[in-house]
C-alpha cells in the first residue's frame, strides 16, 4: 500500500519503517508471550524431576534449547529443590535433533561422574550423534537422534551413573 501512494520517496521509505518497527514490536511481544508460557511450563516439569527421589535425574523435559532458561531454572528451582543431585535432560529442538542438558554436583563429580563422559556414554549407547561440550560439572550437547532412541539414551544415562556409584 505504501508503495503505490503517491507520496514523495523519502515519506515512503518513513512509512515503510515505521510499519516495520510497529510489526516487529508485536512479534516480539507474541515471541516473549511464548517463552514465558514456555519457561512455566518448564518449571513445573523441573519440579517434579527435582522432588524425585533419587541422586541422578534422567528424563526428557521439552523446553526447547534456551541455555538462558536453562540457567534459570537450575539456579531457582533445581539447586533449591535438589542441591545435591545430578541431571541429565533431554529436550527436543526439532525433527530428530535434541539438545542435552547436563549438571552434575560437586558429591558426583569427586566420585568420578564427569558431565563429558556422561554424554559419551549415553550417546554411544544409542547410536546417536552429538556436536557441543562443557566442563567435568555442567555441559551442553546437541544429539541426532529418532525420538525413540531417547528412552534408550536416558537408560544408557542412568546405568553410566551408577557405573560412577551415584543412584
Amino acid at each position: 500500500a505504501v508503495n503505490a501512494a503517491v507520496l514523495p520517496a523519502v515519506d515512503k521509505a518513513d512509512l515503510r519503517q515505521a510499519g516495520e518497527t510497529l510489526v516487529d514490536a508485536k512479534l516480539k511481544v507474541a515471541q516473549r508471550a511464548i517463552a514465558d508460557r514456555k519457561a512455566s511450563l518448564a518449571a513445573d516439569d523441573f519440579k517434579t524431576l527435582a522432588q524425585a527421589p533419587t541422586a541422578v535425574k534422567c528424563a526428557r523435559v521439552d523446553f526447547g534449547d534456551d541455555s538462558k532458561l536453562w540457567t534459570k531454572i537450575q539456579k531457582s528451582t533445581l539447586n533449591k529443590l535438589a542441591p545435591d543431585a545430578s541431571f541429565f535432560v533431554v529436550s527436543h529442538v526439532d525433527d530428530d535433533k535434541f539438545v542435552l542438558f547436563t549438571s552434575v554436583s560437586k558429591a558426583h563429580v569427586a566420585l568420578g561422574l564427569s558431565a563429558l563422559d556422561w554424554a559419551d556414554a549415553a550417546v554411544d549407547d544409542a547410536k546417536a550423534t552429538k556436536r557441543g561440550g562443557g566442563k567435568p560439572n555442567a555441559a551442553k550437547f546437541y544429539i541426532t537422534a529418532a525420538a525413540p532412541a531417547i528412552d534408550a539414551f536416558l537408560a544408557a544415562a542412568a546405568d553410566f551413573a551408577k557405573t560412577k556409584g551415584v543412584a
